[in-house]
């Protein structure tokens, strides 16, 4: 484009020479102003080409940060629906388990009902208090390459919910992991990689009338945990459903 310029000037000074030693000043200053325009436009080119590739680079990124925070919260979103089945399958569990203990009712099936719960009941895994995506903006400066308000305060009301929720998780799994009204009856004998065989006697445990109202007591934990579950992973789904929203906006336009 600057050749194209260059060859118009070129072109004039040809068509209009000028006369003596004035016009050959002038027809150097023509030729200095004429190669100043073109250095100027040619700036001006190549800062409006440079913006052009920050500001494409710049969108990248944000697409590349929104899609990875959306396959975060898919992630997080399936955690928390096994967290919650396994919760409420659980509270099943502890109540069969206690009515089983307080009306001795000792059969193989109970007998395998209460297996399940002394295998299980201790497994109040935590979740994480914060979202990888997001820490890394924030670390980086990159929290504005969320564009959308409105977006970005569904963010931090998100992280609130998660960072108090994993609060609650933590204090249930510290609880539960200190219960020791097991300990006396219970042995856990290792049969394999990964694998374990409960042995008690059921009468011990139903004798126990401490043991059996503990049990039932925090059975609570894990009726909390399934309904804190259930709770953010419809916060998840919610927030992860707008993230894809937002990046569908962004292809279209």
């Amino acid at each position: 484009m600057i050749k194209f310029f260059r060859r118009i000037r070129q072109q004039l000074l040809t068509e209009n020479p000028p006369d003596g030693r004035a016009g050959k000043f002038s027809k150097y200053l023509l030729y200095a102003i004429g190669e100043i325009i073109l250095v100027v436009i040619g700036i001006l080119i190549a800062l409006q080409i440079n913006n052009w590739n920050q500001n494409r680079l710049t969108q990248k990124k944000s697409f590349e940060f929104h899609m990875r925070l959306a396959e975060e919260l898919e992630t997080i979103a399936n955690r928390l629906e096994s967290d919650r089945n396994i919760a409420i399958q659980l509270v099943e569990y502890i109540g069969k388990s206690v009515d089983i203990l307080e009306k001795r009712r000792f059969s193989e099936g109970s007998t395998d009902t209460i297996n399940y719960t002394l295998q299980n009941f201790f497994k109040y895994e935590k979740i994480k208090s914060k979202l990888n995506t997001i820490e890394e903006m924030k670390s980086t400066g990159q929290l504005g390459l969320i564009y959308n308000d409105d977006l970005k305060n569904k963010i931090y009301k998100y992280s609130s919910d998660l960072e108090r929720t994993s609060q609650i998780y933590e204090q249930g799994s510290d609880i539960l992991n200190n219960f020791e009204v097991f300990d006396k009856y219970v042995t856990i004998k290792l049969t394999g990689p990964l694998q374990n065989q409960i042995k008690y006697n059921i009468n011990d445990l139903a004798n126990d009338k401490y043991l059996i109202n503990k049990l039932s007591r925090y059975g609570f934990f894990w009726q909390t945990k399934s309904y804190f579950s259930g709770e953010l992973e419809k916060s998840t789904i919610e927030l992860r459903d707008a993230i894809l929203q937002e990046l569908q906006k962004g292809i279209n336009n």
